[in-house]
């Protein structure tokens, strides 16, 4: 069978969007070597981390996947 989704989750993202707990660029190198094309979900949970308010923090995230699936 083939995924058709892929959930991230992030809890406390970084200034640039990333997540501290989950190495994401090496999650990409394998979504691209298995030619992944379908949709990426977003989770954020920052009560279980800590992390920013959605308003802020979700457009890092945004920004910040967008940049790894373009590499």
């Amino acid at each position: 069978s083939v995924a058709r989704h892929v959930r991230t989750k992030f809890y406390r993202p970084r200034q640039d969007g990333s997540e501290p707990f989950i190495d994401y660029a090496k999650v990409f190198n394998v979504l691209r070597s298995v030619h992944y094309n379908g949709f990426v979900d977003i989770v954020y949970e920052p009560n279980a981390g800590g992390g920013d308010a959605v308003e802020t923090a979700v457009p890092r995230i945004v920004n910040f996947l967008r940049s790894q699936i373009s590499e």
